[in-house]
């Protein structure tokens, strides 16, 4: 199930920055003047630049891609160890 991660958390940071915008948005129609634009913007940017860092770390770094390399499988009786997966014993 190691590959898997990446994959998730890149889709993770897209929906938090998603849900931060639409959540500004939200706030700015229902409340009004009482929304802080500098602070909302701050939080729009903050997301952004954090979703960009980490992904593109998870993209690019040799590190991940040499921690997260036994690729996810799953077996019908749920008896499989990481010993049994590392002999080349998975199916494709």
């Amino acid at each position: 199930m190691e590959d898997v991660f990446p994959h998730t958390l890149f889709v993770l940071l897209i929906g938090m920055t998603v849900f931060n915008v639409l959540d500004n948005m939200v706030a700015h129609y229902v409340l009004g003047e009482y929304v802080d634009r500098e602070e909302a913007w701050g939080g729009i940017v903050q997301s952004l630049i954090f979703g960009g860092i980490w992904g593109t770390y998870l993209y690019r770094s040799e590190r991940v891609k040499g921690t997260f390399t036994v690729p996810y499988a799953y077996k019908e009786d749920g008896n499989m160890s990481r010993d049994w997966i590392e002999k080349g014993n998975m199916e494709e």
